[in-house]
């Protein structure tokens, strides 16, 4: 951009130095006031002594541990970039909700054109609403070939009535459960 006259840079110049006293006013009267960063007998940037600052408890809330008790909770394997759902293959047939002794049965059956890894999670639910997970149990079959299917069976012991059992399904061209 080229400057056209005199008159343009002044325009400019003041309405820096404007915007520059109005931030200036935002800050109040210029004393800052102590910080959780501000160590304690500092000088602050108006060259005052800033006050002692005593610690205090984190602002933010520490992560509360899930508030229902929970079951086994089986780690549910990674198939990698070439992974895909595949909950509209599984039926399951039964799955618990009673605390004490649960089971979740059920046939995946991989209804890709080649032979597939398969992964089946079943997750029971507590009714906290909170989303926790009273139990996670899975079910993998390496190399399921192409319109086969799979019976499982999936037994655990959650603490307390579940709301609903969930399924994580997917699966992966052959190889990948490794």
């Amino acid at each position: 951009m080229k400057w056209g006259t005199d008159m343009d840079f002044r325009t400019t110049l003041a309405a820096v130095a404007l915007s520059g006293l109005i931030l200036t006013g935002c800050t109040g009267t210029g004393e800052q006031s102590p910080s959780p960063d501000t160590p304690t007998g500092s000088t602050s940037a108006t060259g005052t002594e800033a006050p002692s600052v005593e610690p205090t408890e984190s602002s933010t809330p520490a992560v509360e541990p899930s508030p229902i008790a929970h079951g086994e909770r089986e780690t549910i394997p990674t198939l990698g970039a070439e992974e895909a759902g595949i909950a509209s293959d599984v039926d399951l047939k039964e799955c618990g909700l009673e605390a004490g002794a649960v089971s979740a049965t059920g046939t995946v059956t991989n209804s890709a054109d080649e032979a597939r890894d398969v992964v089946v999670a079943v997750i029971w639910l507590g009714k906290d609403g909170s989303g926790s997970s009273l139990s996670v149990k899975v079910f993998q079959e390496a190399g399921v070939p192409a319109g086969e299917s799979r019976d499982f069976t999936l037994e655990t012991e959650i603490p307390a009535d579940a709301s609903r059992c969930v399924l994580n399904a997917r699966s992966a061209p052959a190889g990948a459960l490794g």
